[in-house]
């Protein structure tokens, strides 16, 4: 544990503006959210007509869960919340521990602070900290936002606590794929798809009310019961002993491994490469081929899980004022739409991580080395960014078959097998516009590329919330989903998904221009 002051004061100074950005984000978020809800359900009688309708059937339990005490306003507010939360907090646990400790090793930096007097534990302690003072700070917020309604304890507390703890798993998790792996990317995919595996599994156990919820961080989270009539505080401390156990483990294997290496190690010695891994193209393709695969089986499983309930969800939609308010509409194709957004995340995740790898590799210097032989920075670029659009193409259709696939088999209506791939797919643009932001960034400002990934949250904010805070169209209008229409209730609109395309092509240009440019690597 030497130099952990240091090593802590070092991170922060590094990092402090990623973490400002997401407890901002997420704090006014929260407070966003808590008063709209509290502005929109200002009656008992408005809160039991919510709460009936919610009420109606179990499919909704698998996007928001099982709410306890959704009579009550803070349930109103857990129920209404629960899926950006649920996703919000473990993420940026996930994005601050990694950067704080794969990412730093993977450049080479964090290997020079240990040959001083740091010690081989400290950086992962250091940045386990950070990441759960961030975790406090934006819980503190949603706790006074709570208060602020006049929402009960212990519910105003227990709440937050509950949120808090699940984030502190998924460091804990983070935490330890740091350590097993040797890149990012990997301890950013391993981490989401047990977030995305955790969330299906609460699902699950919701709907068929069985014991699989337990295996599931975000189960615990629900079991506290915050705003039900016995809340329970031994939820919480499962979860807390489980993150405790997880960044002990997590330290005494940083304590154990050689630095730069991870405690599964790669085949990095090959004796022979196909002629087309010699190329641009195959080399970039074998640099993402296993992201392309982890993310393509999380559209999958998110598409499956949610299409599975297409026609109780349905159900519950149709007639039901309150919830239709969610939906932008009480029809099957309004529900449905909502669907198609869960997918669409994925992939638009799926492109901002692609991107931000290729800072990772001018960051570790290996860019540098490969600029230096015979490949040019412009076809360096033009092969990353063809494979980038190979795995967005290949991540949409895949989730937008099994999501379409999975609609048939709960509705036994063959049409929403191609009419839900189509709408998938059809957010393509909109989704190039975000990649060719972070393209633009990364090749004109490579320090400023976290924007990439809070412009991605505003959009799924707004995506998920934005008709239920009553957001004004212009502020909607900010984000590319908005203009593709809201397929398949409304179909998408040609001229707009040409206007996206070409502002994508737009920006992808900039990026390379900037790129072609700068120094490598940027100062």
């Amino acid at each position: 544990m030497t130099g952990i002051g240091t090593i802590a004061r070092i991170q922060w100074r590094i990092n402090w503006q990623v973490v400002a950005i997401w407890v901002i984000a997420l704090a006014a978020t929260i407070m966003t959210t808590v008063l709209s809800i509290n502005n929109l359900y200002n009656t008992q009688s408005k809160i039991d007509s919510y709460a009936a309708a919610v009420a109606s059937g179990n499919a909704l339990e698998a996007i928001n869960g099982h709410v306890y005490g959704i009579d009550t306003l803070g349930g109103v507010i857990a129920n209404e919340f629960g899926f950006v939360a649920s996703i919000a907090l473990p993420l940026m646990a996930i994005v601050l521990v990694t950067r704080m400790t794969r990412r730093e090793e993977e450049s080479g930096r964090l290997e020079v602070l240990l040959s001083g007097r740091i010690g081989r534990k400290a950086p992962v302690v250091a940045a386990l900290s950070i990441a759960v003072t961030a975790l406090i700070v934006a819980c503190a917020a949603m706790s006074a936002a709570l208060g602020a309604v006049q929402v009960s304890s212990p519910g105003a507390i227990m709440y937050p606590v509950s949120l808090a703890a699940l984030g502190l798993v998924f460091a804990g998790i983070s935490a330890v794929v740091a350590q097993v792996v040797e890149r990012a990317r990997e301890v950013y995919a391993t981490s989401l798809g047990l977030l995305v595996a955790a969330y299906v599994f609460r699902g699950v156990g919701d709907v068929t009310d069985t014991f699989v919820m337990w295996l599931s961080p975000l189960g615990w989270a629900e079991e506290s019961r915050p705003f039900g009539a016995d809340p329970r505080w031994w939820p919480i401390v499962l979860s807390v002993a489980v993150a405790l156990l997880l960044m002990i483990t997590a330290a005494w294997m940083a304590g154990g491994r050689d630095a730069g290496l991870g405690m599964v190690r790669q085949k990095t010695v090959y004796t022979r490469s196909s002629r087309i891994l010699r190329t641009a193209f195959g080399f970039s393709l074998a640099m993402h081929r296993s992201q392309i695969v982890r993310w393509s089986i999380m559209a999958v499983i998110i598409g499956g899980a949610f299409g599975s309930i297409t026609e109780q969800a349905a159900k519950a939609v149709a007639g039901n004022e309150e919830i239709g308010a969610i939906f932008r509409g009480r029809s099957n194709d309004a529900m449905l739409a909502m669907l198609v957004l869960l997918v669409v995340i994925v992939y638009a995740a799926y492109v901002v991580q692609h991107v931000g790898v290729f800072q990772a590799e001018e960051t570790s210097g290996r860019l540098e080395s490969t600029l230096a032989g015979t490949v040019g920075r412009f076809a360096w670029l033009a092969a990353q960014v063809v494979v980038l659009i190979v795995g967005a193409g290949v991540v949409a259709c895949l989730g937008g078959v099994a999501l379409g696939l999975t609609a048939f088999w709960s509705t036994r209506d063959s049409g929403r097998i191609g009419e839900l791939f189509g709408a998938t797919v059809s957010y393509l643009p909109a989704v190039a516009v975000i990649a060719g932001l972070a393209l633009a960034l990364f090749g004109l400002r490579p320090r400023w590329f976290s924007l990439a990934w809070l412009v991605y949250a505003l959009t799924v904010g707004v995506m998920l919330l934005g008709d239920l805070l009553q957001l004004p169209d212009w502020v909607q209008a900010l984000t590319p989903m908005y203009h593709v229409g809201y397929p398949p209730q409304d179909p998408a609109d040609a001229v707009s998904l040409t206007v996206l395309t070409v502002v994508a092509v737009a920006l992808t240009a900039s990026g390379f221009i900037g790129f072609g440019r700068r120094n490598i690597p940027s100062g």
